[in-house]
Parts: C-alpha cells; structure tokens; sequence
C-alpha cells in the first residue's frame, strides 16, 4: 500500500506511473468494466480514447477485441502508454493529439471516451466539440468523470459492494494506494 506522502511525489515525479497504477487498481478496473458493459461496445468497433494517459483503458478495450486507439498530448503520458502497448503486442495504437483538433475526419469512429479528461483539458467545450465530430452520427459519446461527492467513505462502500480488496479503496483521502 502506498503512504499519501509517497502517492503524492509519485505524482510529481511520475505521472504516468503513478496514473497507470491509479488505473490498475480494482475499483477503476471495476469502473472501466462497467462503463464498457453499458455501452455495450461490439467486438472490432472502432474507438477513440481520447486523454488516453497511461493507456489503460485503450489496452482493456484491445483485450477485448475492440479497434481502439489512444489519443493524448502529453508527452511522458504517451510514451509510457506505448511502452505498455508494446508488452502486449499493439504498436501504433497510441498518438499524440490535441483534444481540440483531433486528426481525424468527421465521423471517424463508433465510439468516443474520455475517461477522467473532460475536467482538465483547457477549454472543454472545444473537446467536446472534437469529440462530437469525429463519432459518427450513430455513434456514442461517453465521458467519465470524477465525482465530488467520491469520498474515502464512498469509496469504500463501492469496493465492499464490488467485493474489491481493502487496498483499493483508497482514494482521495488520507490514504492512497
């Protein structure tokens, strides 16, 4: 289990790791396997993941046979999400993009996400602009986001009921994994 201390200069020093482990843990797996069953994405259609970090959704979705790509600006969040495309076999399925000019044409893709962005990325309203483009008309948007209301206490009400390990629990309090 990781202090607050070492979790918060992990998060200075090492973004993607510190992300990626953040995106390992079992109540976000448990997030990202619900959010994908409710969208009900087919085998073989193609996604966007857009603010993509360390990659962890774009590789779930692979594994599950979808034709997802990642898309994010910055630079060390990439590079680490190509690394851990490469231990499974995916090259190229990471590229570095603007949220607010996607390089891609209208209609692109069946499915757009963005999971934990939409909050950070400067001018949202233009992502979401980008994002709406580039899904095609009988496609879907989803967009997860950080709720204020997740507190340690609800975080810990979720994992019980997700039967999730203690360890994952932690989030945003005075302990963090």
């Amino acid at each position: 289990m990781w202090s607050q201390a070492y979790a918060n200069w992990l998060l200075l020093t090492n973004p993607p790791r510190h992300f990626d482990h953040l995106h390992r843990t079992g109540w976000y797996c448990s997030i990202f396997n619900d959010w994908i069953a409710d969208l009900a994405i087919p085998k073989n259609a193609s996604v966007i993941d857009v603010g993509c970090g360390p990659g962890a959704l774009t590789l779930e979705l692979r594994e599950r046979g979808v034709e997802a790509i990642g898309i994010d600006r910055a630079k060390g969040m990439l590079n680490f999400a190509k690394k851990q495309g490469l231990t499974k076999g995916y090259e190229n399925i990471f590229h570095r993009a603007d949220a607010r000019a996607l390089p891609y044409p209208d209609g692109a893709f069946k499915f757009a996400m963005a999971a934990s962005f939409i909050n950070v990325v400067p001018n949202p309203v233009a992502a979401l602009r980008e994002l709406i483009r580039v899904t095609k008309p009988s496609g879907t948007l989803s967009v997860l986001l950080p709720n204020a209301t997740m507190t340690p206490a609800n975080s810990q009400q979720y994992s019980a009921e997700h039967r999730l390990a203690r360890r994952d629990c932690a989030i945003g309090g005075s302990e963090v994994i």
